[in-house]
């Protein structure tokens, strides 16, 4: 017991420093954008005869140290992490001994054995997406797999490759429908969804369907004050420059 609670412990040391790293990057780099859209917004207004005004030139210049700057710290906290997995390795190492005499031993892995390790492979198959070798395999190996233990799997799987074609829906279904169980675990895995799906919006222009959409937002206002503002802020900031060509 004492032995999982040290490991446990540099979890926990590791989850804290990756959640700040997340925060103090997604904060850096909405700062970032902001400034940058601000300039580009500027740019455009001042430089009419194709001249970049001194002022918005120093600004430029200033920005893109900083944003190398920005890039930079990154980068370096990233590395940091990498340090915190070390310790976890070396305390895993430290608590528990490795005894790999058993996979030595004939015999071991016979009769009501040979069953659990084939059921562990179908499912590290199925978590891996081979469903048709893990279909196979369940056959030959004479398994009694149900669908309840492979929906999960192919469920898994299914919100995974529509996420690799950049389409977020099955994810945020998925989410939805664990809203409750995900608050309670303090997971911020639905909102951080609604943000991909709400910045895609803006990316793809449509910033009226982007300022109804914002208003998924408001469920998470207690515990994602910040962020929340962010993506209000960015949706006003899109409508105010959409106005602002328009009326050029």
């Amino acid at each position: 017991m004492d032995s999982c609670q040290s490991v446990e412990r540099e979890l926990e040391r590791l989850a804290k420093k990756y959640n700040n790293l997340g925060e103090h990057t997604d904060s850096s780099l909405t700062e970032l954008i902001y400034q940058i859209v601000t300039i580009q917004e500027d740019l455009l207004k001042a430089s009419k005869d194709g001249e970049v005004p001194p002022l918005q030139l120093h600004l430029l210049n200033q920005s893109c140290r900083k944003i190398k700057d920005t890039v930079s710290k990154v980068a370096t906290e990233h590395k940091e992490l990498h340090g915190g997995i070390s310790k976890i390795g070396k305390a895993i190492d430290r608590n528990f001994v490795v005894d790999n005499t058993t996979c030595s031993q004939p015999g071991v892995f016979d009769g009501e054995n040979a069953t659990l390790l084939n059921e562990v492979i179908c499912e590290h198959l199925l978590r891996q997406g081979r469903l048709e070798i893990s279909e196979q395999m369940t056959k030959e190996a004479n398994l009694q797999l149900n669908d309840s233990r492979k929906e999960p799997f192919t469920e898994l799987n299914r919100i995974l490759e529509a996420c690799r074609e950049r389409n977020l829906d099955p994810a945020l279904q998925w989410a939805q429908a664990r809203h409750e169980e995900l608050r309670l675990r303090g997971s911020s895995l639905e909102f951080r969804l609604q943000k991909l799906k709400f910045l895609d919006l803006l990316k793809e222009g449509r910033h009226k369907d982007a300022l109804v959409y914002s208003r998924n937002f408001a469920q998470f206002a207690s515990d994602h004050t910040k962020g929340t503002k962010t993506n209000l802020f960015l949706v006003s900031h899109s409508l105010t420059s959409e106005s602002s060509w328009i009326c050029m």
